[in-house]
């Protein structure tokens, strides 16, 4: 049983883009590269998925495993304009964890990100203690309404 194949698909069905886009994702050598190659497979209207660091290696050779680390996301912003993309994404070793640059290379503030999940999410959210005080809000608020 391909169980990245599977995931891959159950993941496609939350995909209801309007518009094209180009998205990078560097998978730091990690697992999500198994998964994120078969959403590519997929051949998902209107995305473009390209592929950097996905071979899965546990010597981390492109950066090492934490996305948060000084200088991991080098090779994404470089990336992301090299091809014009209009999105960047990052997953740490296992895929748990993913962390954002723009249409320009530049990296989004995680608040950022939780504050447009928030926008567009109704759901139960679990927080860590890195969340800044706007992420905090504008969850507290989307629940509100």
């Amino acid at each position: 049983m391909d169980y990245a194949e599977i995931y891959a698909k159950f993941l496609k069905k939350f995909l209801k883009l309007k518009a094209p886009l180009r998205v990078i994702f560097d998978c730091s050598n990690g697992t999500a590269g198994l998964v994120v190659k078969k959403l590519k497979n997929l051949e998902i209207d209107k995305l473009e998925i390209k592929l950097i660091n996905d071979k899965p290696d546990g010597n981390f050779p492109a950066h090492g495993p934490n996305p948060m680390a000084e200088n991991a996301l080098n090779d994404l912003k470089r990336a992301v304009k090299k091809y014009r993309a209009d999105l960047g994404v990052i997953f740490d070793a296992d895929g748990d964890r993913a962390f954002f640059a723009d249409n320009r290379g530049r990296a989004v503030s995680s608040d950022v990100i939780a504050e447009l999940i928030a926008k567009n999410f109704s759901g139960a959210v679990i927080l860590n203690i890195c969340s800044g005080y706007s992420a905090r809000e504008s969850l507290d608020r989307a629940k509100r309404k």
